[in-house]
């Protein structure tokens, strides 16, 4: 499906500063690109990783997007895979599986989370991941009262991290960035 029409593109970094050395598991993310839309209860989410070794060929195989049934649903909007600077477009490749994630299962609790999970093939060690989509949906329970948590920490290095919340305007929301001294807060 096409990206929501609010959705503020973010380019690409075209270089990087990241070593090899620094990074765990063989792949990296180039851009982490998360937009929270609080009026219209959707995250959109855009990801691309570097690929740098066998181990990440491995890890960077599947994609998995784990959500609630009983009130999101997802959209997956496009995966690119780029070899060489070509783009491949490979989202007509997919055919998502849906996996229950119930773990409380032994204590008569049903969650209803799944996790949306795709094996990808010919992922090549050079190449760069892209994909995106978007989690429509919130919990009811909160009766229309948003919390949102964004952690600002990563396990791996990325290149650039982005991230954009869209709030009604009559609405008074209060924020807290906790250690954001290095940050760039943008209106």
């Amino acid at each position: 499906t096409e990206q929501p029409n609010w959705v503020k593109p973010v380019e690409v970094p075209s270089s990087s500063n990241v070593s090899k050395y620094d990074v765990i598991g063989g792949a990296y993310s180039a851009l982490i690109d998360q937009q929270k839309n609080l009026v219209e209860e959707a995250d959109f989410t855009h990801l691309v990783f570097n690929v740098l070794t066998n181990g990440g060929v491995k890890s960077m195989s599947e994609i998995s997007i784990p959500y609630d049934t009983a009130y999101q649903h997802v959209e997956f909007h496009y995966l690119y895979v780029w070899r060489n600077g070509k783009k491949m477009d490979r989202t007509s490749d997919l055919s998502f599986e849906f996996l229950r994630n119930e773990s409380l299962l032994d204590m008569s609790m049903y969650t209803g989370r799944v996790t949306a999970y795709e094996i990808l093939e010919d992922i090549r060690r050079g190449d760069k991941l892209e994909y995106a989509y978007t989690i429509i949906g919130d919990n009811p329970i909160f009766e229309k009262k948003q919390f949102q948590f964004q952690p600002l920490i990563q396990t791996n290095p990325v290149d650039y991290l982005s991230i954009r919340f869209l709030t009604d305007k009559e609405v008074d929301y209060t924020t807290r960035c906790n250690a954001c001294e290095s940050l760039t807060i943008t209106e």
